[in-house]
């Protein structure tokens, strides 16, 4: 589990939010275009961020906005995919 301090208020979600949290976890990841998580009761947008491919394999899906904002999906391999936490259960605020 990894932790950073943001001041941005508890269960406020946005592009640049969603963004520092991924950068966090990959500082030098590659941006991908945002994903719109249908399957998750549409309306979700995400943001997604792919480690170095060179260096290590990894994407990461941080969701902001829609019903599923504020949950994520992180795998190992390159392929990016929509978190698939319940509603209610928050990954990262």
């Amino acid at each position: 589990m990894q932790t950073y301090y943001d001041c941005t208020p508890t269960g406020t979600y946005d592009a640049t939010t969603a963004e520092t949290a991924a950068r966090k976890w990959a500082p030098n990841g590659l941006q991908l275009s945002n994903l719109s998580c249908p399957a998750l009761g549409g309306g979700t947008i995400c943001f997604q961020l792919q480690k170095p491919v060179l260096t290590e394999s990894g994407c990461g899906v941080w969701c902001y906005q829609g019903p599923y904002a504020g949950t994520l999906s992180v795998s190992q391999s390159a392929i990016c995919s929509c978190p698939t936490t319940p509603l209610g259960t928050k990954d990262w605020d």
